[in-house]
C-alpha cells in the first residue's frame, strides 16, 4: 500500500519540478553560455572510465529533458521493450509490466485508501491539478503539500524497519530455542509474529496493536542476552 503512494507521489514531484521555472525569474549566472554548460555536462559525463558509470549518467542527464512522443511513436517503443520478453519468464514480464503501471501511476491496492486515508485526500487533490494551467498559488501549495507527505511516508518506513528489526530480534529468540529458554518467552515471541504479521495481511488477529505491544515487556534483555550466543555459532 505505502509502496504504491510512494510512486505516485514521486511522480507529481517530478512533474512539479518540470514547471517550477515558470514561476521563477532567476538571471542567469555571471558569465553563464551554452558553451559553458555543455562543457561542463561533457566533463560530468566522462570524469568516469567506467562505461557503466558513463551510461547511467547519460541516463540521468536524458532523464531531466523534456520529451515529447506521438502517441503511435510511443506505442511502437512499447512494443518494442515487451518483445525482448517473449520467450522469456513470466516473472520477468511481471516484474517490467509492474514497472509500467507503477511509471502510469496504474498500480492500486484494494486496501490502501483505507489502510492510509491521510495519504489518499492528498492524492485526490492533487489529481484535480492541471499542470498545463498550473497557477503559482497552487504550485506553492503542492509543494507544500508534497513535502509534508514526504515527511509522512519516511516517519512510516522508518517504523516499519524498527518493526522488521524487532522481527528479527524475536526469530532470534526462536532460533535459540534448544538453549533451553523459559518456554513462556518462546510462545510470546511465536504470538507477536503470528498476530504481527495478521495485522500486516489486513486480516482478523486475536490481539490488538496496544496488546500486542504489551507482550514486548517480558522480552526486555532477552534479545541482548541472545546475541553473544547466537554469534558463537
Amino acid at each position: 500500500d505505502l509502496t504504491c503512494y510512494v510512486d505516485k507521489f514521486n511522480i507529481y514531484e517530478h512533474a512539479l519540478n518540470r514547471v517550477e521555472y515558470r514561476f521563477r525569474d532567476d538571471d542567469y549566472p555571471s558569465g553563464y553560455s551554452d558553451e559553458n554548460i555543455t562543457r561542463r555536462l561533457m566533463q560530468f559525463i566522462l570524469e568516469d572510465e567506467d562505461n557503466m558509470a558513463i551510461n547511467r549518467k547519460i541516463s540521468q542527464v536524458i532523464g531531466q529533458l523534456p520529451v515529447r512522443l506521438t502517441k503511435n511513436k510511443f506505442f511502437e517503443m512499447l512494443s518494442n521493450g515487451l518483445s525482448i520478453y517473449k520467450g522469456g519468464t513470466k516473472e520477468s514480464l511481471k516484474n517490467f509490466l509492474y514497472m509500467l503501471k507503477t511509471t502510469a501511476m496504474l498500480e492500486n491496492t484494494e486496501t490502501m485508501t483505507v489502510n492510509y486515508p491521510y495519504l489518499d485526500d492528498f492524492f485526490k487533490e492533487f489529481k484535480e491539478v492541471k499542470f498545463k494551467n498550473i497557477t503559482k498559488e497552487q504550485y506553492d501549495e503542492m509543494m507544500a503539500n508534497i513535502a509534508k507527505v514526504s515527511e509522512y511516508m519516511e516517519d512510516l518506513m522508518n517504523s516499519n524497519m524498527m518493526i522488521q528489526e524487532i522481527l528479527n530480534d524475536l526469530l532470534i529468540v526462536l532460533y535459540t530455542y534448544e538453549n533451553q529458554l523459559d518456554d513462556n518467552i518462546v510462545k510470546g515471541c511465536t504470538e507477536i509474529i503470528k498476530d504481527t504479521n495478521l495485522l500486516f495481511l489486513g486480516k482478523f488477529s486475536p490481539k490488538s496493536l496496544e496488546e500486542i505491544e504489551d507482550m514486548f515487556v517480558m522480552l526486555e534483555g532477552t534479545q541482548e542476552e541472545l546475541y553473544p550466543k547466537l554469534s558463537s555459532y
